[in-house]
């Protein structure tokens, strides 16, 4: 359980810091 969570976790953190790069 606590392994999907942090893969869940990672895939998110993955796609803000995405968005964050484009913006900058």
């Amino acid at each position: 359980m606590l392994y999907f969570i942090g893969k869940y976790h990672w895939h998110v953190y993955k796609e803000v810091g995405d968005e964050i790069s484009r913006v900058r």
